[in-house]
């Protein structure tokens, strides 16, 4: 009998999409974080330039070398050793964090994941036939994880711990000292697993400097081509 495939019936919809569903039209939602602004008019503009002078078709698979050669030279205060080949563009966050997964994870491998966490991660290794794992980060520590907390979490099988600062949702930032304990813990894994790094609101601040910890997304070699 045709049918939904095991892994998408394995997907449930969140607690939030539930809220989100059953909210009306005289309710005011914040189930979905949407913005209540729109974005800048110089951006509304030069796409809609971009629209008029034809740049609207096919790009090379990885985006545009000049906007990739950009993206590059932004985080070079993190990391001075990049170059276009290693940004790849996708058409949203949400898109990338699939093919983040799709790209490191295989069947029987676990991922370590923060908890309270953006609710797409677990989905994606569901997806991928990979185990997510739960680190937790507690209010009592600012809702930081604890490094001892990963390190009784990963084992041969653990293949990614995925990184969320500033987080979504809590808000909560880790501070550079935090990197090299996470970095020395992928080595406990038979896997020498990977850190990926999803930090969509690394440059977001209320007051002082921004508050990022690395350019840590995908942080393995290049598979050979």
């Amino acid at each position: 009998m045709a049918g939904f495939s095991d892994r998408v019936l394995a997907i449930q919809p969140t607690g939030v999409r539930k809220m989100f569903d059953m909210a009306g039209d005289d309710v005011i939602s914040f189930g979905l974080g949407e913005p209540d602004f729109q974005p800048p008019e110089v951006a509304i503009d030069a796409m809609c330039k971009a629209m008029r002078d034809g740049h609207n078709k096919y790009t090379t698979t990885a985006g545009l070398p000049a906007l990739r050669k950009r993206i590059a030279e932004d985080w070079a205060s993190v990391q001075p050793d990049l170059d276009e080949g290693n940004v790849c563009m996708t058409m949203s966050g949400t898109n990338a964090l699939l093919c983040c997964s799709l790209a490191t994870l295989n069947p029987g491998d676990n991922i370590l994941l923060p908890e309270p966490y953006f609710p797409l991660y677990a989905p994606d290794a569901t997806l991928c036939g990979a185990e997510p794992r739960f680190y937790p980060c507690l209010f009592e520590h600012e809702f930081v994880p604890q490094i001892e907390t990963l390190e009784d979490l990963v084992d041969e099988n653990t293949k990614v711990i995925l990184y969320n600062f500033p987080s979504n949702p809590t808000g909560a930032t880790a501070m550079n000292y935090w990197n090299s304990p996470v970095v020395m813990i992928c080595g406990l894994s038979a896997m020498k697993c990977t850190i990926e790094s999803s930090t969509v609101q690394s440059t977001s601040r209320f007051w002082g400097p921004a508050m990022t910890n690395s350019c840590w997304s995908i942080h393995s070699p290049r598979p050979s081509r």
